[in-house]
């Protein structure tokens, strides 16, 4: 099998895979070892609390569309007590 490390940064990665967020995430567990990624890539996250931007926040045009969501989050605290967890069972 080929060496397939990579570094980003000062951290190193078993391989360059990284599904994108939003595309790809945690809930796919129980369909395929994650421990086989390079990484998961989450959302955002901010300090604070914030909604993102009111709807509408998609708008069609006759070439394509238009979006401002405006990076909802519900904040640090709330990632590290909810969210963070789930993940500390991967390598």
């Amino acid at each position: 099998m080929p060496d397939l490390n990579v570094r980003v940064g000062n951290v190193s990665l078993r391989n360059p895979v990284m599904p994108a967020s939003g595309c790809f995430a945690i809930e796919y567990r129980e369909a395929l070892d994650l421990n086989r990624l390079g990484a998961l890539v989450i959302k955002s996250v901010s300090p604070v609390s914030r909604p993102g931007n009111p709807t509408p926040r998609v708008a069609e045009t006759s070439n394509g569309m238009l979006n401002s969501i405006d990076i909802p989050s519900r904040g640090l605290d709330y990632y590290l007590a909810n969210v963070l967890p789930a993940y500390t069972c991967f390598e």
